[in-house]
């Protein structure tokens, strides 16, 4: 769920000093903010107030309720969030950041977004390069998963191993 990453929190690890090295991982389980935005199990109908002031912990404010006001689709929700979210992080603390879509491999449906802060340029290009290995994976995996419930469509599947030098 969304509990444990309340914006106090993360204010406190935020504040820290500059001198100490501080990296954040967070697994921001934006599909599941939006059921308790009232999205999923009250359609048409107002988010229950503890779960409005959960989220409101959680994003350390109300705006994240205006996305909401004028429903986007999903996927656009979602994107908005976590855009809101990692701006807010930045803007607040001095972090650099960046959020990966964590998907499942036979729907493409997002499970989580895992979202990187820092303050060291260094530490976000090293965090980036694992990010890409694991979307190669992913990829491949994908490819292999939809050429086994479709033969028909005959496609190569693509090779994301590294290369071979030698």
């Amino acid at each position: 769920g969304v509990g444990g990453i309340e914006w106090k929190t993360l204010e406190r690890i935020g504040r820290r000093s500059h001198g100490y090295k501080t990296e954040l991982l967070i697994n921001f389980n934006v599909p599941k903010f939006d059921r308790h935005a009232g999205w999923l199990d009250s359609f048409g109908q107002k988010p229950r107030p503890k779960f409005i002031a959960l989220l409101n912990d959680v994003m350390g404010t109300e705006e994240w309720q205006r996305i909401w006001d004028d429903p986007p689709s999903r996927e656009e929700r979602y994107q908005a969030v976590v855009r809101l979210y990692l701006k807010r992080i930045a803007d607040q603390f001095k972090f650099s950041v960046a959020s990966y879509p964590v998907r499942t491999v036979e729907t493409e449906e997002l499970k989580y977004c895992l979202i990187y802060a820092c303050r060291h340029p260094l530490a976000l290009r090293i965090m980036s390069s694992v990010l890409y290995g694991v979307q190669k994976r992913f990829l491949s995996e994908r490819a292999i998963y939809v050429a086994s419930k479709h033969p028909q469509l005959r496609f190569d599947v693509p090779d994301f191993r590294e290369p071979n030098y030698e």
